[in-house]
Parts: structure tokens; C-alpha cells; sequence
């Protein structure tokens, strides 16, 4: 009787399986390079971009983003902005087969790459405060170290990921963008935002001569302002 179950099992099922194998295959065959991709991404995960300066320099300057050290951002902002300046990057020839830009394009060095996250982070910072206790304390510690730089001038620089088959991911620079901030105007919007209640007409139509050297001057008055 076992003889004949084990019989009865092969003639059954073993053209079952062979045809769900054929099957699986002939599906595999009929998809499309886009639809093979999308299900290798999918089963990744969601994509990471990692950030495009050195990871240690990135571990340690993302500690200092809070009220209590938005003095060094700034510091450091300026620091590598003007290193920037001395050393902006390179022209260099990509590889085409990794998916490089077919003509040789810039790639900024890294202290162009620092000011350009700096200095978009800073701007970032600065907009995402939600309370008026995180701005006093910032309006105080530029106060307190005497922060005089507010020019918040630099080359913003965007990167893409392109995937190639059987290489990996390889990241390269878009063109860059030069921004033109400044300091003065963007903790003014940030305190008419914050306190709508206060009066800012002064500090608006003075807020060119406050820029650059009379930033100092500036903050007393700002301060003084959301404290009244």
C-alpha cells in the first residue's frame, strides 16, 4: 500500500513543481530591466543618501546643531568658506560605464562641499525653530561671543545617485548653486514669524546698514525688541 502512495505522490505532483519552475522562470524572462530594478530597490529598502562630506567631520559637527553651540556652526561655516575660496574643487573626467557625466564636470573639494552643507544647514536650522525660548537663547549666545560675521554667502552643491548594474551606487555633483543669505535677514523673518505682536518696522528698513560690521549692533536691537 506504501508502494503504491509513494507512486500515486510521484505521477501527481513532480509535473506540478516542473511547471511552477517553468512558470517562475518564463515570469523572470518576461520582466523588464525597470521591473527587475525596482524589486532588487525594494527588497534593499528604503535608499540612505549618505551626506557628501567626510562621515567623521559630519558625526561631529551634527552634535553642535542647538542653541547652545550655534556660535561654532557659524564659526565654522565662515572658516570653510573661505578655505573654500582658496580651493573650490576640480574638473575631472568621469567613467561613463559608472554613469559618470559624459563631459569632464566639477567636483568640489571638501572644504566647498563643508560650506555648502554648513551653510544650508545653518539656513535650515534657523528656519525650522518653532519656539521663542530656542531663539532668545541663540540672540544671546551670538550676543555673548560677539559673533560679528552675518554674510552667509557659499556655492550649494546637490549630488546624484546613479545605480549601475553589477558595479553599485556612485554619487556625483550637480551643478552648484550660488546662494546669497545674510544673517541679519533671516533672524529678522524667523522674529516676525515668532512674535507677530512686535514691532520690526525699524529694524526692517535698516536691516542693509546692519549687515556686515554692524551685525553686533544689530542683535542688542533685535533682542531688546522680543524682550519689550
Amino acid at each position: 500500500m506504501n508502494k503504491f502512495f509513494l507512486i500515486y505522490i510521484i505521477i501527481i505532483y513532480l509535473p506540478l513543481c516542473v511547471f511552477s519552475q517553468n512558470s517562475d522562470t518564463t515570469n523572470s524572462k518576461n520582466k523588464t530591466l525597470e521591473e527587475i530594478y525596482r524589486e532588487a530597490r525594494a527588497s534593499e529598502g528604503e535608499i540612505i543618501v549618505p551626506p557628501q562630506i567626510n562621515p567623521d567631520y559630519y558625526k561631529k559637527i551634527s552634535a553642535y546643531f542647538s542653541e547652545n553651540k550655534i556660535d561654532i556652526l557659524i564659526l565654522e561655516f565662515k572658516k570653510y568658506r573661505d578655505l573654500a575660496k582658496k580651493n573650490s574643487g576640480s574638473f575631472v573626467s568621469g567613467n561613463l560605464i559608472l554613469g559618470a557625466p559624459s563631459d569632464p564636470y566639477f567636483s568640489p573639494s571638501e572644504n566647498a562641499k563643508r560650506a555648502s552643507f554648513l551653510g544650508s544647514s545653518i539656513e535650515k536650522y534657523i528656519a525650522e525653530i518653532k519656539d521663542t525660548a530656542t531663539f532668545s537663547k541663540i540672540i544671546l549666545k551670538l550676543l555673548g561671543n560677539k559673533i560679528i560675521y552675518s554674510e552667509m554667502q557659499y556655492v550649494f552643491y546637490t549630488f546624484e545617485m546613479i545605480d549601475v548594474v553589477g558595479s553599485g551606487r556612485f554619487t556625483y555633483p550637480g551643478k552648484g548653486i550660488e546662494i546669497k543669505k545674510n544673517l541679519v535677514l533671516l533672524l529678522l523673518e524667523k522674529s516676525m514669524e515668532l512674535y507677530p505682536q512686535k514691532n520690526f518696522i525699524l529694524l526692517r528698513s535698516d536691516a542693509e546698514k546692519y549687515k556686515g560690521k554692524h551685525f553686533l549692533e544689530f542683535l542688542k536691537i533685535l533682542h531688546k525688541t522680543i524682550r519689550t
